[in-house]
């Protein structure tokens, strides 16, 4: 007799573990979103998203994901709501060399002379030789996702 109670125990705590980690987000669950120039504004300026060249997006705790048209926008986002990039689950780019979404911390930023939905210049490109050949062909220069965060907003360049 104990040896069944024993078993219905383990069969019960391992269903209610099922249960558990089948509510836990994983990275998959944080995958960035599509956009849409037809529905999708911009979350900072709220201008239509209508090059996805440019765009970001973070998505939150809940899946939400969050689309900026600037790269520059979301950086602003970030700066004045300390708390969206500390609680977002992803952040993403779109690579401007390749048209595929870029996690942040894998992308390099160049920023320089170039025509953006905001005027930041800024757009990210996911190898450091096509990064330094766009920066030497727009007079830019070439940052991390933690350098191009202090930098932007101190050249005269950007409107925000």
């Amino acid at each position: 007799m104990d040896r069944r109670v024993g078993g219905k125990k383990i069969i019960v705590i391992m269903l209610v573990c099922c249960f558990a980690l089948g509510g836990c987000k994983g990275e998959g669950d944080f995958a960035p979103q599509a956009v849409d120039p037809t529905l999708d504004i911009c979350h900072k300026c709220k201008m239509s998203i209508v090059d996805a060249a440019f765009v970001g997006q973070y998505i939150d705790e809940s899946g939400q994901g969050y689309k900026f048209d600037d790269i520059g926008c979301m950086i602003n986002y970030f700066k004045s709501d300390n708390d969206a990039e500390k609680n977002a689950k992803a952040i993403y780019i779109m690579g401007y060399d390749t048209g595929t979404w870029l996690k942040v911390k894998e992308a390099y930023f160049v920023k320089g002379t170039l025509n953006t939905p905001m005027s930041s210049g800024i757009v990210a490109v996911s190898i450091t030789g096509e990064a330094q050949s766009l920066a030497d062909r727009i007079h830019g220069e070439i940052y991390s996702w933690e350098e191009i965060k202090d930098v932007h907003g101190t050249k005269p360049m950007d409107p925000m």
